[in-house]
């Protein structure tokens, strides 16, 4: 019990946080967008490394030259979302939305902007909408589990693990989140076998 006490003590930090993977191998932002080519995909491998001023800054100087871009907005929004801009990203992201943005991972980062404020029905919302325009991604499920789980929904957030390890059977943060909600509920024996298939 040990180690069950050790594990559960260091999942709970990640409750309410997103997953490992939010969308494989993708920013937030648009791919079909031809304002912006090669400086989405620099400034998120900047935003990955915690360069956040760095990748700032890249993208800034992109948006000088193309001001309505949506990738590029997005791809602020995401930064200054990592960064801990809260204000700034949301607004940012409001600009990226009128601007056209629409792909799944630019909804689950303003899905993840709401919550950070405390807009939670919004942020259900804008998952749900990731989660309709890409119904089998394990990130897709997974991103809208902890949203649910951070609510107390365990059912629901538990359903959704259980999807999204349909598709990547040992994805680390489902399991481990998966094992949080059972011991949650009681089933302490489960969570522990969860916990225990996550670090393995």
């Amino acid at each position: 019990m040990g180690l069950l006490r050790k594990l559960v003590g260091a999942s709970t930090e990640s409750r309410g946080k997103l997953p490992t993977k939010v969308v494989s191998g993708e920013s937030p932002a648009d791919s079909e967008d031809p304002e912006a080519p090669g400086v989405v995909e620099a400034a998120h491998a900047l935003e990955a490394t915690g360069q956040y001023a760095a990748s700032l800054a890249l993208i800034d100087r992109a948006i000088d030259a193309a001001p309505d871009s949506h990738s590029l907005l997005a791809a602020r929004a995401s930064t200054l979302h990592a960064w801990g801009r809260l204000s700034e990203a949301r607004a940012t992201a409001s600009r990226a939305e009128s601007a056209g943005a629409h792909s799944v991972a630019f909804q689950i980062t303003s899905g993840w902007l709401d919550f950070s404020v405390g807009h939670l029905d919004d942020a259900e919302a804008r998952v749900r909408k990731a989660l309709t325009a890409d119904p089998d991604a394990c990130a897709t499920h997974a991103n809208l589990a902890v949203l649910l789980q951070a609510r107390g929904r365990l059912d629901e957030a538990i359903a959704n693990y259980e999807r999204a390890l349909e598709v990547e059977r040992d994805d680390f943060q489902c399991l481990l989140n998966l094992g949080v909600c059972k011991i949650d509920q009681g089933e302490f024996a489960a969570g522990e076998a969860l916990i225990r298939r996550a670090v393995a």
